[in-house]
């Protein structure tokens, strides 16, 4: 199995990794013996990864570690792109880390146990919610807290909204690609 973090391969033995989709709701039953649940909102997905590492190869820890402390200009935690098998099933294609990074020493076998985790990003529910301020601008300009409004980040006069939507996100993902042509 392998894992891929934009272009740097995560390297270690024994590679395991989980995901967990959590489709919250809250009971709305109350006193009664019925089953009747309110949606929450689906959550971002999340990834949990076990490794190890041998003691030899100490430079492949000094590089996870360095690709999980990494922060942006706006000091914000880097986003990766993330390649592997598990990922791709769940429709995970951006994540970064959250949560502890763990490393446990075991001298008799020498080599590290490594454990940490990804949160999705970009996730559909936030798709959704692109599409939303794409159809109605107004609002999206209302909410903007800081920057450019997302309907004016948009190139495109031609495309449908739909078309907008994924030109937008195909920006955000590879900005060196090329804009997406309009299909009509």
């Amino acid at each position: 199995m392998t894992l891929i973090l934009n272009d740097t391969e995560v390297l270690g033995h024994g590679l395991n990794i989980s995901a967990v989709f959590d489709l919250s709701a809250k009971d709305i039953s109350g006193e009664s013996s019925r089953s009747e649940e309110a949606e929450t909102g689906d959550k971002p997905k999340s990834m949990s990864v076990r490794m190890e590492i041998l003691y030899k190869n100490a430079v492949q820890l000094k590089t996870l570690v360095e690709l999980a402390g990494a922060k942006n200009e706006q000091q914000q935690r880097v986003i990766y792109n993330i390649l592997n098998s598990t990922a791709e099933a769940m429709s995970i294609r951006q994540v970064r880390f959250s949560g502890p990074l763990r490393v446990r020493e075991d001298f008799s076998r020498e080599k590290w146990h490594v454990s940490f985790k990804f949160s999705e990003v970009l996730t559909v529910p936030e798709l959704i919610a692109i599409g939303d301020a794409v159809n109605n601008p107004q609002t999206a300009e209302e909410q903007a807290a800081a920057g450019e409004p997302v309907a004016a980040a948009i190139a495109g006069p031609d495309f449908s909204d739909f078309e907008k939507v994924l030109n937008w996100i195909e920006e955000q993902i590879t900005p060196e690609a090329e804009p997406v042509a309009n299909a009509t």
